[in-house]
């Protein structure tokens, strides 16, 4: 048909394939409803595969493309945080925190902050996180990013964060730990170079290296 476009298909490199192929399944839907229910198909000798017929089962099941909208919703945000991570072009560390936050965040406004719904996903999520990627350095890099740490609307205000930052400072900075505190309050507090016009127009539009 034309202007029909070729349905992506998961490959074996990463998992993120797997949900971006329902997001081209879900971009589809009225495409793929139309081809199981048109003439042409079920005059042919594939609409009679058994196969095929639960095919178009599932294709006209409301309750499946139910689940893909919703699926979909929720991983948009942690493929971006993918997309942030994996990329080379600029440093990331500063930004992983505050992503998982935001993506956990996401998840529960698309069920209306509503715990019995968004738990089941976000718990899984927790423990993904707390497993393979929650690390100190993370909350720290967090802390000294000040896109983040100076949009207070925002903030992460959960304990773990500055705790995370005074772990690192106690256990990877070296020498005068006295003077890197001092410069962490003006850093804190927009004293000094840190409170320049300069400095505080750059916060929005440049990564911290």
């Amino acid at each position: 048909r034309e202007g029909w476009t070729e349905i992506i298909r998961p490959g074996p490199t990463r998992f993120a394939t797997t949900f971006i192929a329902l997001k081209s399944l879900h971009k589809h839907q009225h495409d793929l409803t139309a081809l199981v229910t048109s003439k042409t198909f079920v005059e042919s000798r594939y609409y009679r595969d058994p196969k095929a017929r639960d095919f178009i089962v599932v294709i006209l099941d409301s309750r499946f493309w139910n689940d893909v909208e919703i699926i979909v919703k929720i991983v948009a945000p942690l493929v971006y945080l993918l997309r942030i991570v994996d990329g080379d072009d600029r440093p990331s560390l500063g930004y992983v925190y505050d992503g998982m936050f935001r993506a956990k965040k996401a998840i529960k406004s698309i069920f209306m902050n509503k715990k019995s719904l968004y738990k089941p996903y976000t718990r899984i999520i927790k423990q993904r996180w707390d497993k393979h990627l929650r690390q100190q350095l993370h909350a720290a890099a967090y802390v000294l990013n000040p896109a983040f740490y100076y949009d207070r609307e925002n903030l992460s205000q959960k304990p773990e964060v500055m705790a995370g930052f005074l772990e690192v400072l106690t256990t990877q900075v070296d020498g005068n730990r006295t003077k890197f505190l001092n410069e962490t309050n003006l850093y804190r507090g927009k004293v000094g170079e840190f409170g320049k016009q300069l400095a505080l127009d750059s916060i929005k539009h440049m990564r911290p290296g």
